[in-house]
């Protein structure tokens, strides 16, 4: 999976956009919330994953990593350049479901506003 690739199923995702934030990461974005990143070397992305337990499955079956910068033990990197373990459908499969879970979060009128979800 490359980062057009990623690049691509993120925008498609009713309402998203994207902002370039921290320098030169590529932040994707529901309503005012981040729901998936891209830093500079494209390798990885950053997505929420639905629980703490999810998370650290991931993580501990070598499929993400934990991401540093992030407090939430929720968030996790994915490779998605040329040491991807994850099927490319799975991944965007979970970005889809990590716009998901940051959408819930919003407000209503937030919600309200948005485009809705193909489901």
């Amino acid at each position: 999976m490359s980062f057009r690739e990623i690049d691509a199923h993120c925008l498609s995702l009713p309402g998203a956009r994207k902002v370039v934030q921290w320098g030169d990461t590529n932040v994707y974005k529901i309503g005012r919330k981040m729901f998936a990143a891209v830093g500079a070397g494209k390798e990885t992305v950053v997505l929420k994953c639905a629980d703490g337990d999810m998370a650290r499955m991931l993580v501990e079956t070598g499929a993400a990593r934990w991401m540093p910068y992030f407090g939430q033990k929720q968030w996790v990197g994915i490779a998605i350049g040329t040491d991807a373990v994850m099927p490319v459908g799975e991944i965007m499969a979970r970005a889809t479901a990590s716009c998901r879970l940051v959408r819930a979060s919003l407000t209503r009128k937030e919600q309200a506003a948005l485009p809705a979800m193909i489901e």
